[in-house]
């Protein structure tokens, strides 16, 4: 968790440096990381795996650099708790 920031989960090992022992391409896109939106971590290009996140504020930077897959369409309040 990182207030203001993002919750981060999906990481095997439970510390925030495990995968699933493969990677998977970016799939970049200009879409907006408005609050709400869920991405692909990454350590570095294309070495997505397991780890996602939620964004819980706007983070325009993020933007054209992740892959994102998804958002909140319910319970941000929740996420934003955490």
């Amino acid at each position: 968790v990182v207030p203001g920031f993002v919750v981060q989960s999906g990481c095997p090992r439970g510390d925030g440096h495990g995968g699933p022992g493969y990677s998977i391409p970016d799939e970049v896109s200009q879409l907006p990381f408005d609050a709400g939106a869920l991405g692909m971590a990454r350590g570095d290009l294309d070495t997505g795996g397991s780890q996602w996140f939620i964004t819980t504020t706007d983070q325009p930077h993020l933007s054209g650099d992740y892959t994102r897959f998804g958002e909140v369409t319910l319970g941000l309040h929740v996420a934003r708790r955490i």
